[in-house]
């Protein structure tokens, strides 16, 4: 380790394994959610119980990519899914109030109500009334919130 001196210190870092991978999803070419995306997230498996579950996750993965068994790539295919939802919902859960964007609109209680409504039954014909009724929230609240957060209209 370049920059430490004192060979104690060396001894006492766990060794680190970088893991990269790939994931293609079709359900993101929704542009603006996957311009939210941060470009690398970093997450320490800690203590807590969702750092936890998560270290095991990739834990898992490894076992996986270093002992390839039958039925490997399906379980690959499904624990990188599922590590990239926790992922995102670390991320939405990590979102500093006050901030703008489609992460920290699915963040926001009334908002995320609202996008959940939509992406439900994606035909109807959605107003801003119906939209704030779906939130919880009154027009014009909604419609100043929505604008504040995702920085367009809600009709856009």
């Amino acid at each position: 380790m370049a920059g430490v001196a004192d060979p104690a210190l060396r001894r006492q870092r766990a060794p680190v394994r970088p893991l990269c991978g790939y994931l293609q999803c079709e359900a993101l070419n929704f542009g603006p959610l996957r311009q939210a995306l941060p470009k690398m997230v970093h997450v320490t498996t800690g203590k807590d119980a969702r750092a936890a579950w998560l270290g095991a996750t990739l834990s898992q993965i490894v076992e996986e990519v270093d002992r390839p068994n039958a039925g490997g790539l399906s379980m690959l295919e499904r624990l990188t899914e599922v590590t990239f939802i926790e992922l995102l919902r670390h991320e939405i859960l990590a979102a500093d109030p006050g901030s703008a964007g489609w992460l920290a609109a699915l963040a926001d209680p009334s908002l995320g109500r609202c996008l959940t409504s939509i992406h439900d039954d994606p035909y109807r014909n959605w107003t801003v009334q119906s939209l704030a009724a779906a939130s919880g929230l009154s027009r014009s609240t909604f419609a100043e919130r929505f604008e504040e957060v995702l920085e367009t209209s809600p009709i856009r």
